[in-house]
């Protein structure tokens, strides 16, 4: 059942027409009569029909070339025509490409202004860490923002060296890469004033939050983005609403708090997304900031990396937040860490001193016993990162 929200409810009625409008341009979704007749899509879907949903006829394996080539730096950028081609990170599978126009970039950049970065008639700084740069990203430059991109490939010893020549206002991060930073600068504080941080891109952990803000003195905004458009941002209360205004909301509920959103974009065109099953569990919010629009209390991991056994032909699950809490928890000096399901062992790297892994490894072997689960918990020399630089720290290998 469609969950709607208090914002939602408010939408003006041109947003609605030109939703309608738009997808009537899909030779994919024109065919559906109404709402309740689009089916729900995930990502083999989309991109199997990736042809026909977009409005202008645009090949998937044209796009993804030009998308691949741009980030190898193959060619100047990644237009085709007058639209822009954007690649997903891939971190739950195949890649996902994404489309967007030249008014659309426009009404990205206003979002990102107004709800993220902040309106100021003073010029800033910011520091935008990327696997690559997207002339989306290059759309919001302007007189009073000065955007320095950094490559996430090149050494993060060298980006530091700049850091401390530029003093960037804002620093825009995974949160991976702002704690190798931490590590890299081995100071408590940068040495210069940041007006602000915005993690996006990969999960922020409860513990990672604390450590960054401590380290850059001021608190940290994220923002929920991906294939799927700009979906979310955290208030004056650090919590993360979603762009209601924009965004039509159903939850998959997993249990009493926990959901996989399916979400409409509203301002799509290019590429309409309609009644797309995102990969990730949400945990339900609360705020009393003021904002009428749904809360997200935590980003708890991709729904693939949800750990699963089958006990006397009952099926056991481990949620990755439960599993992080898990080591995190097991001993104060763990740094950093990774677990890996393979088939039917565990992986575990832990940073931190020996005696660190043996308790996370204790505390992990309680919780799979309390289960009914008994399985091996091997040491891991090295932690898991994926090809595209990104993070994880809890993966379900297993096919």
């Amino acid at each position: 059942m469609m969950q709607w929200t208090t914002g939602l409810i408010a939408l003006k009625r041109y947003n609605l027409f030109r939703f309608n409008r738009n997808r009537m341009k899909s030779p994919f979704y024109s065919a559906f009569k109404s709402f309740k007749d689009f089916p729900v899509a995930n990502k083999s879907m989309f991109m199997s029909q990736f042809n026909l949903i977009n409005i202008y006829g645009i090949r998937k394996d044209e796009a993804f070339q030009v998308g691949h080539d741009a980030e190898k730096y193959l060619r100047r950028n990644s237009m085709i025509g007058s639209i822009t081609v954007g690649l997903s990170s891939g971190s739950s599978g195949n890649r996902g490409i994404f489309l967007v126009s030249e008014k659309e970039r426009a009404q990205w950049v206003a979002s990102v202004l107004y709800r993220v970065i902040g309106l100021s008639i003073s010029q800033r700084t910011v520091a935008f860490f990327l696997r690559a740069n997207s002339e989306l990203y290059e759309s919001v430059r302007s007189k009073i923002l000065k955007f320095n991109y950094y490559n996430i490939f090149d050494p993060l010893e060298q980006h530091w060296q700049n850091l401390l020549k530029t003093k960037p206002d804002i620093i825009v991060a995974q949160p991976s890469v702002l704690i190798r930073l931490i590590e890299i600068s081995n100071i408590e504080a940068v040495p210069w004033k940041v007006q602000k941080v915005i993690s996006v891109a990969e999960v922020l952990t409860l513990e990672d939050s604390k450590r960054i803000e401590v380290w850059s003195g001021t608190s940290i905004n994220q923002v929920y983005q991906c294939t799927e458009g700009f979906l979310a941002h955290s208030c004056k209360n650090g919590k993360i609403h979603w762009n209601s205004d924009s965004i039509l909301l159903e939850k998959v509920w997993l249990n009493e708090v926990q959901y996989k959103p399916i979400i409409t974009d509203l301002k799509r065109s290019t590429q309409p997304i309609i009644r797309y099953e995102m990969n990730d569990i949400l945990t339900e919010g609360k705020c009393d900031c003021g904002l009428k629009s749904d809360v997200i209390q935590s980003i708890d991991g991709r729904s693939d990396d949800v750990f699963e056994w089958i006990n006397n032909k009952t099926k056991i699950i481990l949620f990755p937040d439960f599993i992080r809490r898990t080591i995190v928890f097991s001993h104060p000096g763990i740094i950093d860490y990774t677990i890996v399901k393979n088939n039917k062992y565990l992986e575990l790297w832990i940073d931190g001193p020996e005696h660190a892994f043996d308790a996370a490894r204790n505390a992990l072997h309680k919780l799979l016993e309390s289960k009914g689960i008994c399985t091996k918990i091997n040491k891991s020399t090295k932690p898991w990162r994926a090809d595209n630089g990104k993070k994880k720290r809890v993966i379900n290998s297993t096919p």
